[in-house]
């Protein structure tokens, strides 16, 4: 018949074109469906942690302790202890109860103080044994001042330590202390990621910043049971 004419679909690249897109159509569902079945454990560990570094101050004079408490020593041959800033960005507002009196006398590892919040507290461990010369009355009285400037006005004691230099061997100093941060951020991830996965079937129990970044206060979040698992993974460690 003139004018018609007959195009064999399969000869040609037509049958191409259906398959991508039957392939799309399948697709589609199959990742709503994928996407849907993530484990929280999973999704925690793509998005938590990677500015987290960029934020926090890292002052390379300061010794760092592994339970998240600094000193410093000042010429005097005092030192000035405090809470880090990697625990207060993720802890939240906190009330703090400092439990050392001037004149008293601690050992490493000796309870120095409790954070509170809503319900839910933080042991702090001092990370030197001396004599206790006095406290930070701004803390008690602001505790915002913690985290606003820790390594300035957010210190918590002044001592004069008995044993500094064999003690000093299990801080982090300098470069050591920025890996050593670094290690932790990735600690951390891992943390939230199993501990919403732990005590909560919904996402929605850790909430993140766009850009991958550690939400502050986000210890809030979380359960008491989770604030126990947070002490004994990283503040009583020495």
């Amino acid at each position: 018949m003139d004018g018609f004419h007959y195009y064999d679909l399969f000869a040609t690249k037509g049958i191409e074109y259906i398959l991508t897109i039957v392939f799309f159509l399948l697709l589609i569902p199959f990742w709503k469906i994928l996407n849907g079945k993530v484990p929280v454990a999973a999704k925690a560990r793509s998005t938590v942690g990677a500015r987290l570094y960029d934020i926090l101050k890292i002052p390379q004079g300061i010794f760092y302790n592994p339970n998240h408490t600094w000193a410093f020593l000042e010429k005097s041959g005092k030192a000035r202890v405090g809470l880090d800033e990697f625990l207060l960005h993720i802890a939240g507002p906190l009330e703090v109860k400092n439990l050392t009196t001037a004149g008293q006398k601690i050992q490493k590892g000796d309870i120095l103080a409790e954070l509170h919040h809503d319900g839910k507290q933080l042991k702090v461990y001092s990370p030197l044994s001396g004599k206790v010369l006095g406290q930070n009355t701004t803390v008690d009285n602001q505790p915002a001042s913690t985290k606003i400037d820790p390594y300035e006005k957010g210190w918590l004691v002044e001592m004069q330590p008995s044993r500094w230099k064999e003690e000093m061997q299990s801080f982090f100093l300098a470069e050591q202390a920025t890996q050593w941060v670094k290690t932790e951020m990735e600690r951390l991830k891992d943390f939230i990621a199993t501990t919403t996965e732990k005590y909560s079937p919904s996402p929605s129990l850790v909430t993140l910043q766009d850009g991958g970044e550690i939400q502050g206060n986000i210890l809030t979040e979380l359960p008491k049971e989770a604030w126990e698992d947070f002490q004994q993974n990283f503040l009583d460690s020495e």
